[in-house]
């Protein structure tokens, strides 16, 4: 979707005006990509209401071998930085996560 209005154009905008015709695409973005990036890729998600308790599974792969990132949660930031690293076949992941409150650490099934 596109937005194609805003709050503001009413402090411009006569009766009868129409609206401007240039569609903004930053709330699309802001709105559904970060969300699914911050829950999907650095698998930030809450167990408790307002992230009182949460899991933090981010995903790497030979594709996406490094995820870093954070989401504001109401006690502060949680901070998840994981990479992948390959030795003779051998496949390991280094986390560092950083949170005000409690959390779990997970892997996604591969």
């Amino acid at each position: 979707f596109w937005e194609n209005s805003s709050p503001e154009w009413l402090s411009f905008m006569k009766d009868g005006d129409a609206p401007p015709g240039l569609q903004s695409y930053c709330h699309p973005w802001a709105s559904g990509v970060t969300a699914w990036l911050t829950h999907t890729l650095l698998g930030i998600q809450p167990l408790l209401p307002g992230y009182k308790a949460f899991l933090a599974s981010p995903y790497v792969s030979v594709t996406y071998p490094n995820v870093e990132g954070s989401i504001s949660t109401p006690a502060g930031k949680i901070y998840v930085n994981a990479t992948l690293h390959e030795t003779e076949g051998i496949y390991t992941i280094y986390a560092v996560i950083k949170s005000p409150v409690p959390g779990y650490f997970g892997l996604h099934p591969r």
